[in-house]
């Protein structure tokens, strides 16, 4: 069971623009490019990039010239988008609680569609992401990147903002029957249900206000 989740912001519009200009050289290029700026990157992390690293189990083997290493380029890329995240609240970090299996397992309760809850834990497949801003020429490139973890932009987090808010009322005030439910997940949440409720769709919120502007775009993994 997936116990830990990790949320990051990045300008999706910038990010964008790079990769266009990484698609307008050769092949060789594209590889070499993407090797010399996740190693860089590597070499003097931000503290975000410390986290992100270990959310996405990095390896050094993901930069170096390492032939036993699978989807190589695509870790490489996935570091260059790393490089460019902050964090935001997420659905539950180390020591925090697991709030995103709260809002899988109540969500749909509220209405919500398996498939929405799922983009809203893990957000879309970061393949969309090239697709959507007309980069398909670095798809055959990238194999395996959507095993790395997904995004979620503007138009997508404001829809789950305006859902999300329908279910205000229920999760803030905390019914009593979310007690078994909680407790199916962890025993010690049967007494702590409201509070637990409160805290996961007052993080669900906050993460996504993360996403107020039109060119940010949230980076999710769930471990």
């Amino acid at each position: 069971m997936a116990v830990l989740h990790f949320a990051y912001s990045f300008d999706a519009t910038a990010f964008a623009q790079r990769l266009h200009a990484l698609s307008t050289v050769s092949l060789s290029e594209q590889i070499v490019n993407l090797q010399g700026e996740a190693q860089a990157a590597v070499h003097h992390p931000s503290k975000s990039l410390q986290e992100a690293l270990v959310a996405v189990r990095h390896s050094s083997n993901w930069e170096n010239d390492d032939s036993a290493e699978s989807d190589q380029t695509a870790k490489r890329f996935l570091i260059c988008l790393l490089e460019k995240c902050v964090v935001v609240p997420s659905l539950g970090r180390q020591h925090e609680p697991p709030h995103h299996l709260v809002l899988q397992t109540l969500l749909p309760e509220a209405g919500w569609s398996s498939s929405d809850v799922r983009q809203l834990i893990e957000g879309e497949p970061l393949s969309g992401f090239l697709n959507e801003n007309g980069l398909h020429s670095l798809l055959p490139l990238l194999a395996g990147l959507d095993d790395r973890g997904g995004w979620l932009g503007h138009e997508r987090a404001t829809r789950f903002l305006a859902k999300l808010s329908k279910t205000r009322t229920d999760f803030i005030e905390g019914e009593q029957h979310y007690s078994t439910k909680l407790g199916q997940i962890v025993p010690g949440w049967v007494d702590q249900a409201d509070s637990i409720v409160r805290q996961a769709y007052l993080r669900a919120e906050a993460m996504l206000h993360e996403v107020d502007d039109p060119n940010r775009a949230l980076f999710l993994v769930r471990d």
